[in-house]
């Protein structure tokens, strides 16, 4: 906009799109280095069917938005271990701790260790940092970060760390992380 000027052929429809455009694009985020995405996913109230507690699942899908990460989430939790193809990537869906609305979360790191997969997602915690809060939001983040590479013939393992810290990306570690674990077949 130029002087209080309306910008040539934005249409009340076209304007909305785009203002949901831009607030849906907050809702993840991906973090420094490109090892996943993070989603922001309501919890309370206003979500139907909340993600209850911190998991962890392996899917051979990959999600193109939150929606889809939920999807593939709740079709993996509690039910059995996936089989994969050997080699040949997968995702990793992690479900976090409840966080706050000024919480942030980054993947620090994923990598295979053997036949275990690690990954250490980094996040801060205003409640464990003592941050007054006004108005709150919670949430709950999801995960979810590509795995390839897989070792094939076998039982493989991901571990899933969520530490939280005083800062972005590597602040002093504010209590010992919550830790998720998940199998699967490689074949």
């Amino acid at each position: 906009m130029t002087d209080g000027q309306p910008i040539p052929g934005l249409t009340p429809a076209v304007a909305m799109a785009t203002a949901l455009a831009v607030l849906c694009a907050g809702a993840m985020a991906r973090p420094p280095g490109g090892g996943g995405v993070v989603y922001r996913v309501r919890y309370g109230a206003q979500a139907a069917g909340p993600i209850a507690e911190p998991g962890v699942v392996v899917s051979a899908g990959a999600p193109v938005d939150v929606s889809g990460a939920e999807r593939l989430y709740r079709a993996g939790i509690g039910g059995p271990a996936p089989v994969l193809a050997g080699g040949g990537g997968a995702t990793i869906l992690a479900a976090g701790p409840l966080l706050d609305g000024p919480d942030q979360v980054v993947v620090a790191a994923g990598e295979w260790h053997g036949r275990r997969f690690e990954v250490e997602l980094r996040h801060t915690s205003a409640s464990l940092s003592g941050t007054p809060l006004l108005r709150n939001v919670p949430w709950r983040p999801l995960v979810a970060v590509p795995m390839g590479g897989i070792p094939a013939g076998g039982v493989c393992e991901v571990v899933v760390r969520w530490q939280p810290v005083e800062s972005l990306p590597d602040g002093k570690a504010l209590a010992p992380p919550l830790v998720a674990t998940a199998s699967f077949r490689a074949e």
